[in-house]
Formats: C-alpha cells, structure tokens, sequence
C-alpha cells in the first residue's frame, strides 16, 4: 500500500464539515475580537490626536544644538516650530501669545470651529476660552487691542480654535493667541514639535535628547494585551481555546467510535505515521480552509499587515498544537485489542442488589461513566454563558454611560472664570436662568452656586475631622482628595478647615441623618456632609468605595442641631445651625456633574441661605443646531458679563465612542445568545438520548421504573447544580476583571472623574457590582430555562415518536 493512497480520515466528509465549522467558528471569534479591539484603538487615537494633537515629542525653549539635530534628522515627517512673543495684555487680563508655522498648524490638529488661520501679522487665531474671558461674541473680525513686548497693538480675530491648552503638555505656556507672520514682535522662546516615522524614532531620540518631552497621550501602537483592552484579550483566547477544545471533544467523541477501526488499520499493517500524516492532512484542509476565510475578512477590512500576520501566526500554533495532541491520541490506541468487547469500558462488580441502589448513586454512577465528555460541555456552557455575561455586562455599562454622559452639560455659566475664583456674585446668572427656562433649544438649565474655598468651618476638639488632619500614616495625596491641606489657611487660622459651599434648588434629602425640614426651608440652616471613612494601606477612603470589612470612622464632633460659626471667603462670621448630617455619598451627589464636586465637610445650603443664590449656570442642548446655539449663548454671556465654558466637544468625541462601543457589543452580545441557545438545546438533546439507552439499561438490570426516573432527575439535578455553580463563579471573575481594567479608563476619567477615587476606578467597580446584583442571576436563570427548555422538548419528541 502505497503513501497516496492510504486516506480514512480525509475521506469522511462528516468528520471534514465539522472540523471546518467549529475551526471556522473559532477563528471568525477571534478575528471578531481583534476587529472590536483595533477598531476601538483606532477611535481611541482617533479621539487622542483630536484632542491632543498629533506630534509625538516637543523640545521646548530649543538650543540650537538639538533644533540642528532635528532639522537634520531623516526619519522624521513633521517637524513644526511654535514662537513665543510673550503676554498680551488687555482689560486687565494677559494671554500668552506666539506665532507657528504650517508644520505646526499640521501637527497640532487643531479643530477650527470658526474662520480661518491668521495670514497677516496683524491677524490672529484665538481660543474660544479667550473670547469666554473678554465677553466677545463667536464671531470673526472682531478686533482685540493690547499691550505686548511694550507697544500697543491691535490684532483682528480671523479664526476661533477649540480649547487645547487645559489639555496639552505645559498648557499654561502654550500660547492662547496665535498671530500670523510678519508681526514684528521677537521670540523669547521657541518650541519644535515633531513626528517621527514611527515611535521608535522618538525612544532613540530621546536618547540623545533627555529633554524632548513625549506625548504619552496618544497611543500609536496597537497593545492587544493592555489593561484596557484585558476583556477582549479574553475572549481571543477563549475564542482559540474554545474552538481548539471543542476540535478535541468532537474528535475524541468521533475517534471512540471508530477506535475498532484504527485497530483494524494497525493490524493489517498501516504504519502509524501514515494515520498521522492523513489525520494531519485532514486538520489542516480543515483549518486551512476556515483560516484563509478568516484572514480575507480580516484583509477586506483593511486590517494593518502587522495585525494580519499576529493573527495568522496565531491560528497556526493552534493548528499545529491541535496536529500533536489528536496524533498523541489516535497513537495511544493499541494495535491488538480483545475483539469479543474491548471497545466497552471495563466495570467493577457491584455486588449490592439494585433495591438497595438510591437513585443519587445511580445518578453519581452515570457521570462518572462519562466524565469526560459531560465535563467537556459544562467548561464549554460555562465559557459561553460567562462571555455572554461578560459582554451583555459591557453593553449595559456602555448604556449607563450614555446617560450620565448625556445628562452633562453643554455650556456651563459662571461669574467666574474658569480655573480661577474672585467670590464674585450677583443676579446676572439668575436673569439668564429665567430667559432660558423657556427655550426649547435647552432640555435642561440647571442653576446653583458653588465655591469650592474660601469657607472655612471650626475644628472641632476631639472631632473625626482633627484626627484625619493630624493622622500620620495617611497619605497626603489620599487626605487631600477628601480634606483642602490645612496648609491652605492662614497661620492663625490653622484651626479652621477650608470646606466647599454648594447650594442647588430640588436636592434629594431622602438620606439626611437628623434632618430638621423648617431650619432648612427658612435658610438658616446648612446640611454637613461628614462621610463615614476608613483607613487602608495608608490611604483614606469613603467607607462606600470599600467592599470590605474595614474600621469604619464616623464624625461625631458635629450633630444635627449644634450651633456651629463659619467663615466667608472675606473673613465674616456667619452663625448657623446643622440642618442634618449627610453620612455617605448619595447617588444624586457622586453621579451629578455640580454636585460631584463635593470634598468631606462640603457645606450644602439652601438658595434663601445666599443673598444671590446663582453664581454656576449648566445648559444641556436639545436640538441638533449646536453650532448655532454656541454663538447665541456666547452671546448671551458677552451681554451679561458673564464666562462660557464649551464642554461639548469633548462630550460628542466621547459619545461617538460609546456609540461605537454599543454597536460591537450589541453585535456581541446577539451572537454568544445564539450560540449558547443553540449549544445548550443541542448538548441537551444528545444528554436526554444517552439517558433514554441508560434507563433501558437500568430496567434490564432490574431496576424498577420509578427507580429509574428518580436517577434520570438526580442526573439533571446534578447537572444543573454544577452548571450554576460554574456560571456564578466564572460569571464574579467576569465582572472582577471588568471592573479592574475598564474600557478607555484614562478617557472616563477625564469626562466623569467622579468615577475615579484615589486613580481607581471604584464608580466603575460599583457600577458593574449594582449591574451584575441582577444581571448575573438573569443569566443563570436563562440557562438553566434553556437547558429545562432542552429537556421538555425531547421528551415531548420521544412521546411523540412513540404514539
């Protein structure tokens, strides 16, 4: 018998079709998890050049040595160079100015929200918070005069850019204003801006140059396993995994019942190399086949050729594993084998009357009998189930999300400028309030008034408060996320503690400890918010950030009814009464963007408590014409005087996405429900066949029938408390490791830092806790439905077959 023409394996096209689609079915997971992930990348850095730029490095006050390096440097694209002219001064107020030329125009990736860059030196581009500063309307051609480098000029805005220096490396000596060349005015700093080839151009660079600042924020290099991508890397594990261990389990079953003729083949005399090879050969038409289809979707959607070739190497050490275990197994079957029943697994005698047997035990008998091939779909409907859970987990947080993310303002009104407090109030705010209130275009207008200093409350002797002030071994970083640094008062104010004020009509005071309703509502009261705190690894945490069981301290030194004297930002004494004591975190204050400002000890009052109660206005659009509205509200706060803040850029940058993030879970979430329906229904089906042959064996044996029927249950019983047991617990590991390395962390946390404590994300953890309190039973209830499912209609197939 020749090489060529032994084929038995290759010639079963049952055995070729179901290699080929669970192959098939695997690789399309995993080219569907390397698609979400590089897609998400891409708009990650999509979203990380628009709001950081695209240079990769910056040399700021250049010498000429370094500027003749770069210039000279051949793998560099861009090298861009930024002028500093100095301050500009008008009104009262200074604007670091310079001049850059069209490389740096380029690199900046500026988003240009009205005209034009300067041409002139007598033009200039402006940030729109500059306009925001000088009550100037959103509009080219105005004109701004000031004193610079000690000669007055006067420049003509020709182009608003978008805010980038609250963003950007050094953003306080980036220059706000931008003039066009032929200023005449002289540089007395120079910054070059550059990208390279790639980032290793930067690395060596500097090397060389150990003052070239990188931008860490854009992340050019797709890094399949970092934290924030840890789900999805799952899932291109499990999704090699699982198809290699389902490869196994069909073969395994396959081989069980052809092992007769694998002895059959090696006693006539087939070497066991040529079953290797056509087993091999078979594997790899199979996953060959499925492979190719892979890696030409992954080729039509454009995919880096690095990706591509990651991706092909890694179906190939699968392929080439899968070759050396299926081999080690059919090469494990002997060549002679007793004829007359070696193929039936050898069993103890029992010598105990099938009276005597309970139904458990029968039970315990059967899945022992079959311990592999039950244990195999239990790992693989615990695998499906937790990923179904895992992604319904992710598409649910995404909507959340939206939400909040929605819920955030737009514009934001203040009387005072960003950044910077003057204690400023009158009824500018509450004039705009009431013209707004009936506009369609606004959803929502929410007004309030929050000061972040400048109040002070006594130190209590003996309080919570003078313990975590003086408490040595907590960090001061983590004491000063809760506590202003008692360093910020005056010397002989040490033992005063700076607090927040914040006051906001239809506050939820549903949770407030001793409230007393008529202090309140006269304005003459004040609620404190003294939270519980724990101390743990050197860091001070609100007791609700922690799950677990840490020392709880609570303030004591302050009580609902106590007469208590504050200190206004200019030093009066205001004598007031404690209203209530707010003793945690209520889901209004961490989820709500004015009041999630709020340090311990924040001061919350009513409006009647302030002579003008307004000094922060939020604005939440409701149409489509956003453009339009931002110049008519920054219109509105030229008029009155007042500041803008534009948050919705950023907000629509973060909304694209989480809308992008929906749509892959979505997508995800549909397909692992139909593959875990139709695995369940199916794996139930061939279990419900092999109890039918084992309870005809057991009438045989003479067990009687209700007997029998007792130990078919005990079997499901069993079956359906182990596949709970696995769902719970592969189902808590899900949700730890979601909750520990969250989609676009660094993003989130810049949008909603109320999700963030102590640079944890312990929002997110809660979130995904609160969500999986109901999500997780949700889905273990809809599995064991669907294998209960499974099991009524086979049974109701078999009564039909037999009537």
């Amino acid at each position: 018998m020749s090489k060529s023409e032994f084929q038995y394996f290759s010639q079963n096209r049952s055995l070729k079709l179901r290699f080929f689609l669970i192959f098939l079915c695997g690789f399309l997971c995993l080219t569907t998890a390397v698609a979400v992930q590089t897609g998400l990348w891409n708009k990650r850095l999509e979203t990380a050049r628009m709001q950081y730029g695209l240079w990769q490095g910056v040399r700021m006050d250049i010498s000429v040595k370094d500027r003749q390096i770069l210039n000279s440097h051949e793998l560099l694209e861009e090298v861009g160079t930024q002028e500093i002219f100095g301050l500009l001064e008008t009104n009262g107020l200074t604007f670091v100015t310079g001049c850059a030329d069209g490389a740096f125009y380029k690199l900046a990736n500026f988003s240009l929200l009205q005209g034009r860059l300067p041409e002139r030196g007598d033009e200039i581009a402006v940030e729109n918070w500059v306009l925001d500063r000088l009550g100037m309307a959103y509009e080219p051609g105005e004109t701004i005069t000031g004193t610079i480098q000690g000669s007055q000029r006067q420049f003509t805005v020709t182009g608003i850019i978008n805010n980038y220096t609250t963003s950007w490396i050094s953003g306080d000596s980036q220059p706000a204003i931008f003039t066009g060349p032929g200023s005449g005015l002289k540089s007395v700093r120079d910054n070059v801006f550059i990208r390279g080839e790639n980032s290793e151009v930067i690395d060596d660079l500097k090397q060389a140059m150990p003052l070239l600042i990188r931008n860490v924020h854009v992340k050019e290099l797709w890094e399949p396993f970092a934290p924030e991508n840890a789900a999805w890397s799952m899932l291109m594990v499990f999704s090699l995994g699982g198809s290699a261990f389902l490869i196994m389990v069909v073969f395994r079953k396959w081989l069980k019942s052809r092992r007769h003729d694998i002895q059959v083949l090696k006693g006539l005399g087939v070497s066991e190399r040529k079953i290797r090879k056509d087993l091999i050969r078979t594997i790899i038409q199979a996953a060959g086949t499925a492979a190719l289809i892979s890696l030409t979707i992954a080729t039509l959607m454009n995919w880096p050729l690095p990706v591509i070739l990651g991706t092909a190497g890694a179906l190939i050490l699968e392929i080439l594993i899968l070759c050396c275990l299926l081999a080690k197994d059919v090469k494990e079957i002997p060549a002679v084998e007793n004829a007359s029943g070696g193929d039936l697994p050898e069993t103890q005698r029992h010598w105990k009357p099938m009276k005597r047997v309970t139904a458990f035990r029968l039970g315990l008998r059967f899945l022992e009998s079959r311990n592999r091939s039950i244990a195999g779909n239990l790992i693989a409907a615990v695998f499906l189930a937790a990923a179904f859970f895992g992604t319904t987990l992710a598409l649910t947080e995404t909507w959340q999300l939206q939400k909040w993310l929605q819920e955030k303002p737009d514009f934001i009104l203040s009387l005072e400028p960003e950044g910077l407090q003057t204690f400023r109030t009158d009824d500018s705010l509450e004039r705009i309030a009431e013209k707004l209130k009936d506009d369609s275009r606004f959803s929502h207008v929410e007004s309030g008034f929050v000061q972040m200093y400048g109040w002070a409350i006594p130190v209590e002797e003996g309080s919570l408060l003078e313990q975590l002030r003086n408490d040595p071994t907590i960090s001061n970083e983590s004491r000063n996320s809760l506590l202003y640094p008692s360093e910020l008062m005056a010397e002989d104010l040490r033992n005063w503690q700076m607090v927040p004020i914040i006051s906001r009509e239809d506050i939820d005071l549903t949770e407030v400890e001793g409230f007393d309703e008529e202090l309140w509502n006269s304005g003459e009261g004040i609620i404190l918010y003294a939270p519980d705190v724990s101390i743990y690894d050197g860091k001070l945490w609100l007791a609700d950030d922690l799950s677990n069981s840490i020392e709880v301290k609570s303030e004591g030194g302050y009580r609902s009814g106590d007469t208590i004297l504050l200190q206004d930002p200019f030093g009066k004494e205001v004598k007031t009464r404690i209203a209530g004591i707010l003793r945690k975190p209520p889901e209004w204050m961490r989820f709500d963007e004015m009041m999630g400002l709020s340090m311990a000890y924040t001061i919350y009052a009513a409006p009647d408590f302030f002579e003008y109660p307004v000094n922060r206005l939020h604005l939440t659009l409701s149409d489509e014409q956003k453009d339009e509205v931002q110049v008519s509200v920054s219109a509105i706060a030229a008029r009155e005087a007042v500041y803008m803040t534009n948050e919705r850029a950023i907000k629509q940058r973060v909304m694209d996405l989480l809308d992008s993030q929906e749509t892959l879970f979505g997508v995800l979430t549909a397909a692992l429900f139909l593959s875990l329906s139709f695995f369940i229904l199916s794996a139930t089906g061939r279990l419900h066949n092999q109890l039918a042959d084992w309870k005809q064996c057991l009438i045989l044996a003479g067990a009687r029938l209700s007997q029998a029927d007792k130990a078919i249950c005990s079997v499901w019983g069993l079956l359906l408390f182990l596949l709970a047991t696995g769902i719970l617990l592969a189902g808590n590991l899900v949700e730890a490791i979601h909750s520990r390395f969250p989609t676009n962390g660094d993003l989130l946390g810049s949008v909603m830092p109320f999700l963030f404590v102590n640079n944890e994300a312990v929002g997110i953890y809660q979130l995904d806790h609160q969500i999986s309190l109901w999500l997780l039973p949700a889905v273990l209830g809809m599995t064991v439905v669907l294998a209960i499912a499974g099991f009524w209609v086979n049974r109701r197939n078999e009564k039909f077959l037999k009537d």
